[in-house]
């Protein structure tokens, strides 16, 4: 092997370690926001928080091709026979599982936000049907009450 190749070589191994510990810190860096547990204590605040989830899931996608990348640059070493193949290979299944806690705390937020949203609404609903009821109460007028509450029957 010519001094040219082992100097490329020897990059290539600079590059992965580096781009490695690139992507773990990247991750490290989104996943609290995707772990987090606010949720909203009202309609405008759960939507609020579903954009940003939304966001960070566009984020994610979009790194997806880099993290690939760099996953493939490690593969292409190994199969090559590199010395380190053996440390590669962990640090590539290390970057993978951490990769998919990523993944899938972001789905989960998402969908405890929607569970959130729908837990607003039906609180916003039952706070409008309770103030009618109560405004009928207060004018003296049970019957009116009576049948707004058969009503929702």
């Amino acid at each position: 092997m010519d001094r040219r190749a082992k100097l490329e070589r020897t990059k290539r191994l600079h590059q992965f370690l580096r781009d490695i510990e690139d992507e773990k810190m990247w991750i490290a860096e989104k996943l609290p926001q995707a772990q987090s547990t606010a949720y909203g204590n009202s309609l405008l605040s759960v939507q609020m928080l579903q954009k940003k989830n939304k966001s960070l899931q566009n984020e994610v996608e979009s790194h997806e091709p880099r993290m690939i990348s760099v996953v493939d640059l490690g593969l292409s070493m190994i199969e090559e026979g590199h010395p380190q193949s053996d440390e590669f290979q962990k640090l590539i299944e290390d970057l993978q599982e951490r990769w998919a806690e990523l993944l899938a705390a972001v789905q989960a937020r998402k969908d405890r936000l929607e569970l959130s949203e729908l837990t607003q609404q039906v609180c916003r609903s039952i706070y409008v049907r309770l103030c009618v009821v109560l405004s009928f109460v207060l004018t003296g007028c049970l019957a009116s009450a009576a049948e707004y509450c058969d009503s929702l029957k």
